[in-house]
């Protein structure tokens, strides 16, 4: 039982520091929350920070906290500061080394920006303010909707109604952010409450985002007079105020054709890309795992890798990707990884093309071209020069032999066999009325739901085809036009709309539609974001969905 005990007094990884700051935009003379965080450190002392001109850091104590999870003990020190701005600037904040189990551990950077405090007295009262960092932004740009609401009162609840975000769509991996922290100014503790939305602009124009409420409970304090005995009787109460945000006039700016290229990759930000693989070396019929990692202040979802020339020498295989997302103090980013093995095809050097995609820079207004770092792989001759890749052909269907049954294995019955001792006559009705009366329940039953959840049958082909005919002459947005096209799609290819993408289309169709189908596939996935062939695409996509109609048999 003793390597039990120690199963437990395990931690679960490796010693870890982070750093937590409560808001990283500050006022001078404010003070907020400052904590170093470390995770599986058996033991540690509170670390200090080196002297910075215009910052106060003061220690205010140490809690701690342990966690187990499938027989592994996470410990997690917390190191409680308070930081005081002084004066403006933008400073970098990083603990001094500290040595967590023999080993020296250097903590991360964190940035703070001090503004000047504003002329006039000091705020004291309830306060709402929501911005967007900007007033101009790009189609497929991810924004910020920020919102800071700050109060002395004692705050018991929040109800937050967020605004008509019209040309825009949340994104899907990072969701809308709420936290509240303390923040002490000129004597007076206020609750800061932050709300950070983040939104990718779908559509081109100018516009205005309409003001969000705030319903906030305060809790208040009465006195009354008691009707027996001395003294006064104190009671919590509690009141409802609305605060609303002012609207914030935004334009978005279609993205320009000129400059893009075949590399273009539909995002839109600023990015870095990386490369690398796991190893240099395998032998010939071995993969090497090649690991894509993409961060940038842009939305990530629907990306996929460049395709590679089957004429490179390797095939890869990718596998799932892992995309995520946050938003912190106003500031969005994304982060994915991508990893695809590479199978080469003979023995020798392999090249790897440097991973090239050209992205949407907002901060400079134009498109930008990146690449990773070119990759090499040493081929150790296997059980052969090279490989042979073979597709998949489906089996021919007369080829399948048929069974045949060549004879019963079933003993006869004599025809002298009598049944001697009877206990009941299978002529009876009264034995057919017991046997039969439950199963007849039985049927009942089933026949009785079968009824309820009875439904007209919906012909999905003709449906589509007065979907179509209807569309004739109407005004149709990218969104309307491509599910029409998916489920057009999907009905030719026997799959469900969500599952149809460019290489479904490309496998399932052949012949002159193939090359429609495809051109008008990419021409929609580039019109979300203002590119494209808008010329005609609504009388494209409506005759596309009735020739591919045409091949479907109901």
């Amino acid at each position: 039982m003793v390597w039990v005990a120690c199963l437990f007094a395990l931690p679960a990884w490796a010693a870890e520091v982070t750093l937590q700051v409560d808001s990283m935009d500050l006022v001078v003379g404010q003070t907020i929350g400052l904590r170093v965080v470390v995770v599986d450190a058996r033991e540690a002392e509170p670390p200090s920070f080196p002297p910075i001109d215009g910052l106060q850091i003061s220690f205010q104590g140490t809690q701690q906290s342990t966690v187990m999870v499938n027989f592994r003990t996470t410990r997690t020190l917390t190191f409680n500061y308070a930081l005081t701005a002084l004066a403006d600037g933008d400073y970098q904040l990083r603990p001094a080394p500290m040595t967590l189990d023999g080993q020296r551990t250097q903590g991360p950077v964190k940035r703070v920006r001090v503004k000047p405090r504003p002329t006039g007295q000091a705020a004291t009262a309830d306060s709402i303010t929501g911005t967007l960092g900007t007033e101009e932004i790009w189609v497929g740009q991810v924004v910020v909707h920020h919102v800071v609401f700050r109060t002395v009162k004692r705050l018991l609840d929040v109800r937050w109604q967020a605004p008509l975000f019209e040309g825009f769509v949340p994104d899907p991996l990072a969701q809308a952010m709420q936290r509240e922290y303390p923040l002490v100014e000129e004597g007076n503790t206020w609750t800061v409450l932050e709300l950070d939305t983040p939104l990718q602009a779908t559509a081109a124009g100018a516009r205005e985002v309409p003001a969000g409420v705030l319903r906030s409970q305060f809790a208040i304090t009465r006195e009354t007079a008691r009707r027996r005995g001395f003294g006064t009787n104190r009671f919590a109460d509690a009141r409802t105020e609305v605060f609303a945000t002012q609207p914030l006039p935004i334009k978005v700016r279609p993205l320009p054709e000129a400059g893009r290229d075949e590399s273009w990759s539909g995002l839109v930000g600023d990015f870095q890309v990386r490369a690398a693989l796991d190893r240099s070396r395998i032998q010939l019929g071995e993969s090497a795992t090649l690991t894509v990692e993409i961060a940038g202040t842009g939305s990530l979802v629907g990306f996929v890798l460049p395709e590679v020339d089957q004429e490179s020498g390797f095939r890869v295989y990718d596998d799932e990707p892992e995309v995520r997302a946050d938003v912190r103090a106003g500031r969005y980013r994304a982060a994915g990884t991508w990893r695809r093995a590479v199978v080469p095809e003979q023995s020798g050097v392999l090249q790897l093309p440097p991973i090239t995609l050209q992205v949407f820079d907002p901060g400079q207004g134009t498109y930008t071209t990146l690449r990773s770092e070119p990759l090499s792989l040493e081929v150790l001759p296997g059980d052969g020069d090279h490989v042979v890749f073979q597709d998949p052909v489906e089996a021919d269907p007369e080829s399948r032999r048929a069974v045949e049954a060549e004879g019963e294995d079933i003993l006869p019955i004599h025809p002298q066999a009598r049944l001697r001792t009877q206990v009941f006559d299978v002529r009876s009705p009264g034995l057919w009325a017991v046997v039969g009366l439950p199963w007849l329940a039985w049927l009942g039953l089933i026949g009785r739901d079968r009824f309820r959840s009875w439904r007209p049958r919906v012909d999905l082909v003709a449906s589509l085809r007065a979907r179509v005919a209807g569309a004739r002459g109407q005004s149709l947005d990218v969104a309307e036009l491509e599910s029409l096209y998916r489920e057009g799609l999907g009905l030719a290819l026997s799959l469900p709309p969500a599952a149809v993408d460019l290489a479904a289309v490309e496998a399932g169709l052949d012949g002159p539609v193939l090359e429609v189908a495809v051109a008008l596939y990419r021409d929609l996935d580039r019109a979300r974001y203002g590119g494209g062939d808008p010329e005609g695409l609504r009388d494209r996509v409506l005759d596309t969905v009735r020739t591919l109609l045409k091949g479907v048999s109901r």
